[in-house]
């Protein structure tokens, strides 16, 4: 039987290599997430820097002269990594620096009905064949449809509207991680993972449904023969062979068996039955597009 002594040591030291362990594994977590993350278009674009000490940084601009800056601390919490912000401000050009976390001063320079920046967000890291992307949550389908169509894995951090797609370097993306070679899918949360389709999907529309005349162009109802036994789910993105690619130009509203229902909007044309419908993005440049499935 131990002694009051030994009893205490013993709760001491239990105490101890539990802190050391979990300090071993912060700094594991640290290490494996820590780098420079970077997302931009021709736009605007920002950085975010994950420090192995636990802190981070951000960076934000675009093209009217506007900088944010951020900094905190970030923790991985299950599957996602969440962030405390204890600084944000916002420059515009030579104008006085607002302090965003302060709800006086987001009222008296952007009025009564803006609040003041929540002081946590979250980011699901993605990781890809040594690739590690950082995604909103409210972003997963997007990134999905991203892989579906061919714009993920980004030959570059960046992105601009003649490379192909204003939506390439939507997504932050660790600096030097474009340089690896992604195969297979990446590795997503399992409400995200049945989004991702196994292989492309080339459809045809079989008949035109219903046709609405807006103030910004036609949006088209059409029904496609392929559906989920082909992988395909509501919200999916598709595209079509004239379209140059943006979010909910094309997209699945119902899906059945062996047919589905999309919406397209921006048509250059009018949109006839025997038109082709693809999950793949073939870029105007074809050396950031993929290959068109046949």
């Amino acid at each position: 039987m131990l002694s009051p002594n030994a009893r205490v040591i013993s709760v001491i030291l239990s105490i101890f290599l539990s802190g050391a362990s979990a300090w071993s594994q912060n700094t594991e977590i640290y290490n494996r997430f820590a780098g420079k993350y970077v997302t931009g278009h021709s736009f605007g674009g920002g950085s975010i820097i994950l420090k192995a000490d636990g802190t981070f940084s951000e960076g934000g601009g675009s093209d009217d002269g506007t900088v944010i800056k951020t900094e905190g601390n970030y923790r991985l919490a299950g599957s996602k990594l969440q962030f405390e912000i204890t600084k944000d401000t916002l420059r515009r050009g030579d104008r006085p620096e607002i302090d965003l976390l302060n709800a006086a001063e987001v009222k008296k320079y952007f009025g009564s009905s803006e609040k003041p920046t929540p002081k946590e967000f979250v980011r699901i890291p993605v990781e890809w064949a040594g690739r590690i992307y950082l995604i909103p949550e409210e972003d997963m389908r997007r990134f999905a449809d991203a892989v579906n169509l061919g714009i993920e894995p980004r030959p570059e951090l960046t992105s601009d509207d003649y490379k192909g797609s204003p939506w390439l370097g939507s997504f932050y993306l660790r600096e030097g991680d474009e340089k690896k070679k992604a195969t297979g899918r990446p590795v997503l949360p399992a409400q995200w993972n049945e989004l991702l389709l196994t292989r492309p999907i080339r459809a045809t529309v079989i008949k035109i449904d219903h046709v609405e005349e807006k103030k910004y162009g036609t949006v088209y109802t059409a029904t496609i023969n392929r559906g989920s036994r082909d992988g395909l789910r509501v919200g999916m993105m598709l595209v079509r062979a004239d379209e140059n690619l943006m979010p909910g130009d094309t997209e699945v509203v119902s899906v059945e068996s062996r047919r589905a229902q999309i919406t397209t909007r921006n048509v250059p044309g009018k949109l006839r039955a025997g038109q082709r419908i693809s999950s793949v993005f073939k870029s105007r440049w074809r050396m950031f597009g993929p290959k068109e499935p046949r």
